[in-house]
């Protein structure tokens, strides 16, 4: 090989050596700057997921304090749901203090003589039965009967009640009449009461009737006002009207029924 020839290579492997040399800088810079580059995305996407984790925490935090006052906001709602429950049963349990009624009358025992005072008095028993719809006794004033709208009637005239009859109070004793009781507090925890009705035998003997001895059958009706009145109070809790009719015959038989 020629000098020349020699010096061609050498002059071109330095050439190439050199190229070589260039091409590895800009390599070099190239990947350090991209190097560079994505260590400050990098950076950067770590500082946006410590943002990100940072506001997560924030949302779970303000979540978690919704979720209580949501719970807490449930609590007060069932609390007053129960209050207001509690407020109506308690409404409905006083409107029910005010409520007494006589669900019967019946006659509970043909008439026959008792006496008072000296008088004979044709008595017939009568039953009534109350209830109220309060889950707890309701008291009531004995005086059931109102005597000055109660009448009888005799031969087509009417007559105000006590002028010709006597009523008891309703009595808790069936057995006997009291006739002078003083008015006192009953309860609906007695279901039953009894109220004794009697015509007044010399009153009867001034119309020329005699209820002992009749010389003729006589027809008697009696109008009762009932009116069940709340213990110590003026609330009337019920009202109503029983007609009665005695039968008395000259054969010494009595008799009574309920007109509806």
């Amino acid at each position: 090989m020629s000098s020349q020839t020699t010096q061609r290579f050498v002059i071109l492997a330095m050439i190439i050596t050199l190229t070589l040399s260039v091409w590895s800088g800009y390599l070099y810079s190239q990947t350090y700057r991209v190097s560079q580059d994505s260590n400050l995305k990098l950076a950067e996407m770590e500082q946006a997921l410590r943002e990100v984790d940072a506001l997560a925490s924030e949302a779970a935090s303000k979540l978690d304090a919704a979720n209580k006052v949501f719970s807490e906001a449930n609590r007060r709602l069932e609390e007053t749901d129960r209050v207001l429950k509690e407020t109506e049963s308690l409404l409905h349990e006083i409107r029910n203090q005010g409520i007494v009624n006589i669900t019967s009358v019946t006659i509970d025992q043909k008439p026959q003589i008792y006496y008072f005072a000296g008088e004979a008095l044709l008595t017939a028993r009568l039953g009534i039965k109350v209830s109220s719809p309060s889950r707890y006794t309701v008291y009531y004033e004995s005086s059931i009967v109102d005597i000055s709208e109660s009448t009888l009637n005799l031969s087509g005239r009417t007559y105000p009640l006590p002028e010709v009859a006597r009523t008891t109070n309703a009595q808790t004793d069936p057995e006997t009449p009291v006739w002078n009781e003083t008015p006192k507090a009953l309860g609906t925890d007695i279901p039953q009461v009894a109220l004794w009705v009697g015509l007044r035998g010399l009153a009867f003997q001034r119309h020329g009737v005699l209820l002992l001895n009749p010389k003729e059958d006589v027809t008697v009706g009696v109008s009762l006002k009932i009116q069940v009145t709340q213990a110590h109070t003026n609330l009337i809790m019920h009202q109503e009207v029983v007609r009665l009719v005695f039968e008395i015959r000259a054969s010494g038989q009595s008799s009574l029924r309920l007109v509806k």
